[in-house]
């Protein structure tokens, strides 16, 4: 391993990647060349959002519904709870919810996102 050059280090999903304070992971979904895992929060944010489109893409669901919950956590911790872009954030996870056939539970966080984006309109 320590002839490995610093792609292949990244890419080495044997071992475990650590995201500030907050989380392990031993299996990313996708990671890019250009993937740093000291980015700032809103960065991180969007990084997961973008996973988590990839991942729905291809259908992978558990693993996009994953990415959206970590995505709607840094959104509720950085903007508050009733932020527009955590009504997006909830109703991505509402989609990946419907998608894997749990209607109901994605209709109410629909309703929810729905209240939120409301409130913005003007």
């Amino acid at each position: 391993m320590q002839n490995m050059s610093w792609g292949r280090k990244l890419f080495d999903f044997s071992q475990e990647y650590q995201f500030g304070d907050e989380e392990t992971f031993t299996d990313l979904p996708a990671l890019s060349f250009d993937f740093d895992p000291s980015l700032s929060k809103d960065k991180r944010h969007d990084r997961y959002v973008m996973l988590a489109n990839s991942n729905l893409v291809r259908f992978k669901m558990e693993k996009a519904m994953r990415c959206v919950q970590k995505a709607l956590c840094i959104s509720v911790r950085n903007h508050g709870p009733d932020h527009l872009q955590v009504g997006d954030d909830l109703e991505l996870l509402g989609k990946i919810m419907y998608l894997k056939g749990s209607a109901q539970a994605s209709e109410s966080i629909m309703a929810r996102a729905k209240r939120i984006k409301k409130r913005y309109e003007s």
